[in-house]
């Protein structure tokens, strides 16, 4: 089992993503599909209220039939490690034969 990614939030392996907070569960990497990031707007908030405006990126995916919200953090460049390393465990489990196509 290789690891791409341990953090206090989530654990990234080429079998498991684990989400630590806010509810912790564990999602098998092989039974994620169609991983997609999403960003959230607060337009009205932001036009108004510039300084309470919150971001708060997530990465979504579909989980033995359902979309599931796996993943969020509003820093930036923790969620990108993470998404990285998702990335990177889903590409070694493709079949070679997926990858060529």
């Amino acid at each position: 089992m290789r690891l791409y990614y341990r953090g206090r939030e989530a654990l990234v392996t080429s079998e498991l993503f684990v989400r630590r907070t806010p509810s912790p569960r564990e999602f098998a990497i092989r039974g994620l599909r169609n991983v997609r990031i999403a960003v959230p707007g607060r337009v009205v908030e932001v036009l108004f209220r510039p300084q309470l405006s919150t971001r708060e990126w997530a990465l979504w995916a579909d989980y033995h039939g359902r979309s599931i919200t796996l993943y969020t953090s509003p820093d930036e460049r923790v969620f990108n490690q993470v998404a990285r390393a998702l990335r990177r465990a889903l590409e070694e489990c493709e079949p070679w034969d997926r990858q060529a196509a």
